[in-house]
């Protein structure tokens, strides 16, 4: 709760009104465009490495209720300070191509949460990928090869993102639960039946 506050809080009393004063009156909206532009791309990754570490809990839980069992030995304990720090870079690269895509007419803001939830695919679905040890350029390739389930489960992501108190209470477990959900029903791959 304190993450996705901290992040909002941030964007309203720090980003906003210095974006405001990069704009005239007649493009004050642009601002606002701006800041909606640079949560969806780099606000998953800050709240994921603010609070993200909280959440291998759910993560396990969710793996041993859909599967009946969860890694006994994993590859990795999970994502690393290193990893959400690669994704921070990662997300703080696209927030800033997202703050001028935004602003082309008609376009901009569809293709802004099409590339917003790519992104937010990408971050929560990081713990399942994580813990058994794929690297992030082999997590991208992974989750390319199921593009439309992956778009959907960021996509998803994001409008509980917008949702009011759902944002502040539950964003985390909720994005954990998805992406872990979403991780064992693509790319996990089925288990190896053994030799006849």
């Amino acid at each position: 709760m304190f993450a996705v506050f901290a992040v909002g809080l941030a964007g309203w009393r720090w980003l906003l009104p210095a974006f405001e004063a990069r704009f005239d009156e007649a493009n004050a909206a642009s601002a606002h465009l701006w800041l909606m532009a640079l949560w969806l791309g780099a606000g998953p990754a800050v709240i994921d490495l603010l609070a993200g570490w909280a959440m291998d809990p759910i993560r396990r839980a969710t793996e041993q209720h859909m599967l009946g069992a969860t890694p006994t030995k994993t590859t990795c304990s999970g994502p690393s300070f290193f990893d959400r720090l690669q994704l921070l870079a990662l997300s703080a690269f696209t927030g800033v191509v997202m703050m001028g895509l935004v602003l082309v007419p008609w376009v901009g803001v569809p293709l802004c949460v099409l590339l917003g939830a790519a992104v937010a695919s990408v971050i929560y679905m990081q713990p399942p990928f994580a813990v058994r040890g794929v690297l992030l350029a082999a997590r991208i390739r992974r989750l390319r090869a199921q593009p439309w389930r992956a778009l959907g489960a960021g996509l998803g992501l994001q409008i509980a993102a917008a949702v009011p108190f759902l944002n502040l209470l539950a964003l985390l477990p909720v994005a954990t639960v998805a992406a872990t959900s979403t991780y064992i029903f693509t790319v996990k791959e089925p288990p190896r039946q053994p030799a006849a």
